[in-house]
């Protein structure tokens, strides 16, 4: 099978994971270079999506590295330079995100 993970003019693949059969890949993207979320999608062994998570403010995110938990949580770490009005521009700063099992946002 063959999957279309993202079409938009600004995409960077960082990498996959196994879930049992399935796959989740993650990525930063967007719409040009002054803004890029970063995303987590899941792939199920048929090919399909089975969802698509974004994270990210008004600036540029990227994502380095995705790590899965024992409790099937995810932790997500990169970069950005604007997180909710928070401005770091010119400097970056790093992030962690904690994620459901779903790609949900963990409080």
């Amino acid at each position: 099978w063959t999957t279309v993970v993202d079409s938009k003019s600004s995409f960077s693949l960082s990498g996959i994971m196994q879930v049992g059969f399935d796959i989740i890949v993650y990525y930063s993207a967007g719409a040009g270079i002054e803004h890029n979320d970063l995303y987590l999608q899941r792939i199920g062994s048929n090919g399909n999506i089975s969802w698509t998570r974004k994270f990210g403010g008004t600036g540029f995110e990227d994502v380095f590295s995705l790590l899965q938990l024992p409790t099937s949580e995810y932790l997500i770490i990169g970069t950005t330079n604007n997180w909710d009005g928070i401005k770091y521009d010119p400097i970056k700063s790093g992030y962690v995100i904690k994620a459901g099992s779903d790609g949900i946002s963990c409080e």
